[in-house]
């Protein structure tokens, strides 16, 4: 290098050092494995990142929480990310799961491409059986409600159970079509004064031939994820006894020596 280039570069990291000293902000640091999702969540202590998506013409950030065999992906509403979901995914890794949650194309740190919300929530459910879940459960809320029932007919291994809360008929693909093929156990929740919402709920279990198949009604106007603040609502609870039921916490596999 020239010395007068040497000597601007060696200026230009000065400054940046002085101004570091001076503001008393860290200098930059390299983000974690993936696209650092849930930057702001205030992530607990053993979050792994992920990123996946590539295979869809997406790239897709997420973490994971949790050791267990059955596995949960939680997708989140339309306008959200997925720090919405981090409360109850921390109560189901309580309850022994293991838990992915991702941002959707175009929100969070995320981006879609052509791949369609439904796709997105398949290729997550693949990563976290890859990462060692014997068995999936789909949950999502409104605009995910709607994802994970679309997606679920075509997961391979298919799906132990499906949760749809506040799910939307039509929303980025018609789970009017989904629902007639969705032969596992389903539990759909809305609130009892959520208007259309209410109404597609009944709409949408009345579709769906599984014999397993629960819909319960939370108070009032309450929506998607809203319905679960209360740990003990009959809704909250209702959905743990399904969850018990249908898809029990499996523990993590015992070492082989």
């Amino acid at each position: 290098m020239r010395p007068r280039r040497l000597a601007a570069a060696l200026g230009t990291l000065a400054a940046v050092l002085a101004l570091t000293a001076c503001t008393g902000m860290p200098a930059p640091a390299p983000s974690p494995t993936g696209l650092n999702s849930g930057a702001d969540c205030g992530l607990p202590d053993g979050v792994r990142q992920t990123r996946f998506g590539s295979d869809i013409g997406a790239d897709l950030g997420g973490i994971i929480l949790g050791d267990g065999r059955t596995g949960v992906v939680l997708a989140h509403q339309n306008q959200s990310d997925l720090c919405q979901w981090l409360d109850y995914g921390v109560v189901l890794v309580q309850r022994g799961y293991r838990v992915l949650l991702f941002d959707f194309g175009g929100f969070g740190v995320s981006s879609g491409g052509s791949s369609t919300n439904a796709q997105q929530v398949a290729a997550a459910a693949m990563v976290l059986r890859a990462d060692g879940a014997t068995s999936i459960v789909l949950m999502g809320a409104s605009m995910g409600g709607t994802a994970v029932l679309i997606a679920a007919p075509t997961v391979t291994p298919p799906p132990t159970a499906v949760v749809a809360l506040s799910a939307p008929t039509v929303f980025s693909g018609n789970a009017l079509d989904a629902a007639p093929k969705l032969t596992m156990p389903v539990f759909y929740g809305a609130g009892d004064g959520e208007g259309s919402f209410t109404r597609m709920a009944k709409e949408l279990y009345d579709l769906t031939p599984a014999t397993a198949k629960k819909l319960v009604y939370g108070p009032g106007t309450f929506h998607g994820v809203s319905l679960l603040d209360s740990g003990t609502s009959p809704l909250t609870l209702a959905l743990t006894d399904f969850l018990t039921a249908n898809a029990p916490a499996l523990p993590p596999a015992t070492p082989t020596s």
